[in-house]
């Protein structure tokens, strides 16, 4: 069995905690895509973004989630665009891909009222509404589900290891 689970969704969904959660039970180590970039480019996403650009940032997402693909024994936080490019979404087929998701209300609460400093999170609540309806059906379109709302990353954790390993759904 490929050791190796990727987490996606909305930003605010709680890729980063679960991502941990889940790499604490099987003794894996988390990669989280926004890192491996900022540490490759050594600055912030929010800087890229102002200096390069959105197409410079998913060109460089591009290329780390390759990299994470060939890796073993890890939990992949992907971030909440991974799955605008149409060649991401065609690697990721056949790998134990979930998607973290909740009411778009939770998500602008998780994201607006922790002080978010994420590049497309400018707490403006018709911008981000936008953007979420903008992607959803990318979101629905993974395969394996996972709820959020209401539940702590250790539950969601528990839930995405039984299915991982029950190999039914996710892989």
């Amino acid at each position: 069995m490929e050791e190796l689970i990727l987490l996606t969704g909305f930003m605010g969904a709680g890729k980063s905690a679960v991502a941990r959660e889940v790499a604490k039970r099987l003794s894996w180590k988390v990669v989280d895509l926004d890192e491996m970039i900022e540490a490759r480019e050594e600055r912030t996403i929010s800087s890229i973004f102002e200096s390069q650009g959105e197409d410079f940032f998913r060109d460089r997402e591009h290329e780390a989630l390759k990299d994470a693909l060939n890796m073993r024994g890890v939990v992949v936080a992907c971030g909440g665009g991974v799955l605008l490019r149409g060649e991401n979404r065609a690697i990721l087929k056949g790998h134990a891909l979930f998607n973290l998701n909740a009411s778009f209300k939770e998500l602008y609460r998780r994201i607006c009222g922790t002080g978010d400093t994420r590049p497309l999170a400018r707490c403006n609540r018709e911008e981000l509404e936008k953007l979420y309806e903008s992607r959803e059906h990318l979101y629905r379109e993974v395969p394996s589900q996972i709820e959020t709302e209401g539940r702590d990353p250790e539950v969601i954790a528990d839930e995405i290891v039984k299915r991982y390993f029950s190999r039914g759904e996710a892989v």
